[in-house]
């Protein structure tokens, strides 16, 4: 399906959504004024074609409120899932760009490193169920290795693609993930893999933070204390789905999770410094504090 139809389906919801609720006519409108409308009145048979594929593409109904001034609101949001809420928010931000193309210099974005190379390559071999063969070198290493794995999935990460690996050959007996940005002369091979049983993409990372495997190692109940002035950041964008709110003052508030301590997850407390510190457990609290003696270390900081 062409990107520029696609777009404009994402112009339709973008739309609708702004105005809450909105009448066909200002909608023929608002869609006149758009460099993709050509000048062009936006007809009710396209309009409606519209509708249906929005609904089939990206889980979303436009509804008719069927009295009064006759106007569409989106229904619900429910039924979309994160990859096409994903893919609906990319689509609708290349739009915004490619209509103000006058003063591009002026929007600035953050580089997707992973992206544009291989993830295509990945995706048709998940659907087709085919092994890929690329090289890989892990961060901090000289050495390169030709790996060949079976992709079971693929995640995006603070603006890095990974794709989580199955070795068929049992070489390894647990998933491993990989960053794309590492990976060289990757291939798609002619030899098939069939998906472990009762694999589940969602639920395996349900306990993660973010892309970390940890084999057997199990969830557990973390709790942190935020100040005030960073807790508005962690509530709008919630570190894990098992966030809670459990205690608050005027001074901070406490969130309890319930997962794996990953380096990632460290990384990112660590990332807000006084701002955040760990209540519970005590081994999370040590890894916290061996990281902070070492940091006060290595600026000659312990000395003084």
């Amino acid at each position: 399906m062409a990107a520029n139809l696609i777009g404009k389906y994402v112009w339709l919801v973008d739309t609708i959504q702004k105005a809450e609720k909105i009448t066909f006519q200002e909608l023929s409108d608002l869609w006149r004024q758009t460099e993709m409308s050509g000048g062009v009145e936006l007809s009710k048979r396209t309009f409606h074609k519209w509708r249906n594929d929005v609904e089939e593409l990206l889980g979303l109904v436009i509804q008719n409120e069927g009295s009064g001034q006759y106007r569409y609101f989106i229904e619900s949001e429910d039924n979309a899932s994160d990859m096409k809420r994903w893919l609906m928010d990319t689509i609708s931000v290349g739009n915004i760009l490619a209509n103000n193309s006058a003063i591009r210099d002026r929007i600035l974005l953050e580089n997707v490193p992973s992206g544009r190379w291989y993830l295509s390559d990945i995706i048709d071999a998940m659907e087709r169920g085919l092994q890929v063969t690329f090289t890989y070198r892990h961060f901090g290493k000289k050495e390169e290795k030709d790996v060949t794995i079976a992709p079971l999935c693929v995640k995006l990460f603070k603006q890095r693609w990974y794709v989580l690996a199955h070795f068929p050959d049992g070489s390894h007996d647990t998933p491993r993930v990989y960053g794309l940005d590492r990976i060289k002369y990757l291939e798609i091979t002619d030899q098939p893999f069939e998906m472990p049983e009762g694999f589940d993409a969602e639920k395996f990372f349900a306990d993660n933070y973010g892309v970390f495997v940890c084999g057997d190692e199990k969830a557990e109940r973390i709790v942190v204390r935020v100040s005030a002035q960073q807790r508005p950041y962690v509530e709008t964008l919630p570190w894990h789905r098992t966030q809670r709110l459990i205690s608050e003052d005027e001074n901070s508030c406490v969130f309890e999770y319930r997962l794996r301590p990953t380096l990632d997850f460290i990384q990112e407390i660590m990332s807000h410094h006084e701002d955040v510190e760990v209540l519970e457990p005590e081994s999370v609290r040590k890894e916290v504090k061996r990281i902070v003696k070492a940091m006060a270390k290595m600026y000659h900081l312990d000395k003084g």
